[in-house]
């Protein structure tokens, strides 16, 4: 069988909402000695959201040297060409599974991972598609995941995307609960009670218990970009700050959240008053204004300078 055919019997998904703890997850199971998870691809998101799959294979490689943060990860762009010609997959599946065996060069590796939070929207046809795969969905307190994200030049400054991103996560948790294949993980669960979670997610994937994974915080690679400063928390022991972290945010960020997000919150055992929608409709209104300019002015010229430092750096 072709090793990227391998890989795709013996994988397993990280996804969720970002900012609600799946790069803490990936740090803590990349420590595991038989699991090697690269670092973030953004392949289905950033790369093919098209799918790309009439693309000959030569015209896919030439797509993905042409990203930054894939450039300095494969070693030999030959062999991975050669790896996906070989692959009984489909091309660009060929292509995402062979860049998740880049960089595993320790001895008894057995599973390979993927951290991509809105691979989320990939999770149900990788559970159709590969009867052996595993997906791990880490969900977290919306108001938390939203004041980490306004601590970011690129993430949401406004509520109004981020709810209906929010809402369309936790559609995809509601439609596969209940798969064995599928695991959902509350973050806050894992940060207050983290050595007996972390067993559960070992045996869900079927790994011999270790204690290493909670051991990540002395690891030797930071395994994410130095653009992607963002992850440096988790270069940090667990603390339990993050929980109530959102606490500081402004009371009509915090009211509009729950007001949209009340079903869904107490659906996942969140504590949640009760609001009323159409109190927030000139609020709404103004937070879409306010997105367009922030997304537009301020959003894209910060990933554009950083696009420009990265290229700059791997010239060097």
């Amino acid at each position: 069988m072709n090793s990227v055919d391998k890989v795709s019997e013996n994988f397993f998904l990280v996804v969720g909402s970002g900012r609600s703890g799946t790069t803490l997850l990936k740090s803590m199971l990349s420590c595991h000695q038989s699991v090697h998870i690269p670092p973030e691809t953004f392949f289905y998101t950033s790369i093919f959201k098209d799918g790309g799959r009439r693309d000959s294979v030569e015209s896919l490689i030439k797509t993905l040297k042409s990203k930054w943060w894939i450039q300095s990860r494969v070693s030999d762009w030959s062999c991975f060409e050669r790896r996906v010609k070989e692959s009984s997959l489909n091309s660009v599946d060929a292509a995402f599974f062979s860049l998740l065996m880049e960089g595993a060069e320790q001895d008894g590796i057995t599973l390979f991972g993927e951290k991509t939070p809105a691979h989320v929207f990939q999770a149900e046809r990788f559970l159709r598609d590969y009867p052996a795969a595993r997906v791990i969905h880490i969900v977290r307190d919306p108001r938390a995941i939203y004041a980490s994200y306004k601590k970011m030049i690129v993430g949401y400054q406004y509520p109004l995307s981020f709810v209906n991103n929010w809402k369309r996560v936790i559609e995809i948790h509601n439609k596969l609960n209940g798969n064995p294949k599928y695991m959902s993980v509350r973050y806050e669960d894992l940060i207050l009670d983290t050595v007996n979670v972390i067993e559960k997610i070992q045996s869900f994937l079927a790994l011999p218990i270790s204690s290493s994974v909670l051991d990540f915080a002395a690891r030797d690679q930071a395994n994410f970009e130095p653009e992607q400063k963002h992850h440096a928390e988790t270069l940090k022991p667990i603390f339990t700050g993050s929980i109530a972290n959102w606490q500081w945010l402004p009371i009509n960020d915090i009211q509009f959240i729950e007001a949209h997000l009340s079903e869904e919150m107490a659906s996942l055992g969140y504590e949640v008053g009760s609001l009323d929608l159409k109190k927030y409709f000139f609020l709404e209104c103004k937070y879409l204004v306010m997105e367009f300019f922030h997304r537009n002015f301020i959003r894209r010229p910060y990933q554009l300078n950083k696009r420009i430092l990265a290229k700059i750096r791997f010239r060097k």
